[in-house]
């Protein structure tokens, strides 16, 4: 019996580092870090924007073969037949529509939609001649819908920070810079806002396990803080959970070598350095002004106590 392919799926928060964590876990020769595949369609194949490795998408090799294998298995419109199905069924009640059925929806469409996403991982995998697969998407309704495809085995990864680190970072502006990998001005955030959307976001990835049995025995929480206090412990860690040889990002970490950002979709503009290196992310401790700590500390105390977080 051929062994199933095995996908390592990054959930949690925006801003918690997922980008940096595909990319570390990337520089393993058996690993193809992806960035966020749930974009790849619209910022990538219709949108145009850049790939890590500096071109854009369409431009791309590896993102042209992918594209070439996938659509050749379907119809000329794919891309935005694809996104129609994304558009409907990555919403959360479908999440619950989708575990009530245990797992097996009747919906046709629903079907045609697996099928779609199904060979658009066997694709990548294809295309770059790897074994394994890291998607840093972070969407949780994803992640259940990857759990049921068939020709799979997935990992989930719940990649926690602090709140009040996520609210800092999302309270900034950053100005427009496409081939900086800022694909429009964003603008500072409020922190309630944040707070609100951090506290459903990693409620619902601490839970998400119980929705599917094949994640039964798949999930592992990894706070950010923790990753890159001793990033080598950690990528140990995963490696024995996941049952991967992670010994060449672990040399590169513990030695502090530049890691190599591949052909990333979407995520943190970090990406963009093409060189990477592991640095805490720590400002809001210093930065983030004592009412809007208070603020994120009231939406999320409660959890982040959970996680084993500090006042």
């Amino acid at each position: 019996m051929q062994q199933k392919r095995r996908v390592l799926y990054i959930v949690g928060a925006g801003r918690s580092g997922s980008t940096l964590f595909d990319i570390v876990l990337g520089n393993s020769p058996e690993i193809f870090s992806s960035g966020e595949l749930v974009h790849l369609h619209d910022r990538g194949w219709l949108n145009n924007e850049y790939c890590g490795c500096g071109q854009r998408v369409n431009e791309c090799p590896f993102w042209r073969d992918v594209k070439s294998r996938w659509t050749g298995q379907f119809s000329p419109d794919a891309v935005t037949r694809f996104l129609e199905l994304q558009h409907r069924f990555e919403r959360m009640r479908f999440l619950f529509f989708s575990a009530r059925l245990s797992g097996v929806s009747g919906d046709p469409e629903f079907q045609e939609y697996l099928r779609y996403l199904n060979r658009l991982l066997l694709c990548v995998l294809e295309a770059s001649g790897k074994r394994y697969l890291v998607d840093s998407s972070k969407k949780y309704v994803r992640a259940f819908y990857v759990s049921m495809l068939a020709d799979f085995d997935v990992y989930l990864i719940h990649l926690v920070r602090d709140s009040r680190g996520v609210a800092w970072s999302k309270a900034k502006s950053l100005a427009m810079d496409a081939r900086g990998g800022v694909q429009a001005d964003q603008r500072p955030a409020p922190v309630a806002k944040t707070a609100r959307r951090w506290l459903l976001t990693n409620f619902v990835c601490s839970y998400l396990f119980f929705f599917s049995h094949k994640l039964s025995g798949r999930y592992l929480r990894v706070r950010y803080e923790d990753f890159v206090a001793d990033p080598g412990s950690m990528l140990r860690q995963i490696g024995a959970f996941c049952e991967m040889d992670l010994a060449e990002p672990i040399r590169k970490v513990v030695e502090g070598e530049e890691l190599q950002a591949g052909h990333t979709v979407a995520g943190n503009r970090l990406r963009m350095n093409r060189k990477v290196q592991i640095r805490p992310d720590l400002e809001w401790k210093q930065k983030l002004p004592a009412g809007r700590e208070s603020t994120v500390w009231r939406w999320t105390g409660w959890l982040l106590r959970h996680y084993g977080y500090v006042r």
